[in-house]
């Protein structure tokens, strides 16, 4: 399923506002005068591919109060393929806390998004690695849930179409590669929470 996200053009305005980047000591609200904030695409794509499989989740009644996710860009090492890795967190996506959650690979090609991997019962950190697959690079995930079953690090690599589903088969990976999504990565919320 490909999602074309509209783009965003915000409208020139006399007022000189300055521009603070979050965590870097400026006003943690903007003032009420300023233009209304760029929608997150990957926000937007994140809604619309979830409310596709809506039906498919019973869970799905908790998405707008406990859905957070966080996400990290990436490129494939010839800047052919990009997109993010994007860990879902929230009652619709984790089994329970020992489980994991949901971890989706997500390629944006031509301002269109598509999910070309979505793995279940993932914990953090999320890795990529220089070697590719399909000029797609190959993603490191910990695996876990699953009785007698030991957590594991594993390496999933593109099969030319999207990454495995079944990630107990995958191999183990010998090393972390390079972390891109961590505890300390920020958090947002996928849904403004109820007060």
């Amino acid at each position: 399923m490909r999602i074309r996200v509209p783009q965003w053009r915000p409208l020139a305005l006399a007022l000189v506002l300055p521009v603070v980047a979050p965590g870097c000591g400026g006003p943690a609200e903007a003032p009420s005068a300023s233009p209304p904030s760029r929608p997150d695409s990957l926000a937007v794509f994140l809604h619309a591919w979830i409310d596709q499989g809506r039906e498919t989740y019973e869970r799905f009644d908790y998405l707008e109060d406990t859905t957070r996710y966080l996400a990290a860009p990436f490129a494939s090492p010839d800047g052919g393929h990009r997109g993010f890795v994007v860990h879902l967190v929230g009652r619709a996506f984790c089994a329970d806390d020992a489980a994991g959650c949901t971890t989706l690979v997500v390629a944006r090609e031509a301002g269109a998004y598509q999910v070309v991997g979505r793995f279940t019962n993932t914990h953090l950190p999320v890795s990529v690695f220089p070697d590719t697959s399909h000029g797609w690079p190959d993603v490191g995930v910990w695996l876990s849930g699953g009785g007698p079953r030991e957590p594991q690090r594993v390496r999933l690599r593109f099969d030319g179409r999207q990454y495995p589903e079944d990630l107990w088969t995958a191999p183990s990976a010998r090393t972390a590669g390079r972390e891109i999504l961590t505890d300390s990565t920020p958090w947002r919320w996928l849904y403004t929470p109820a007060p």
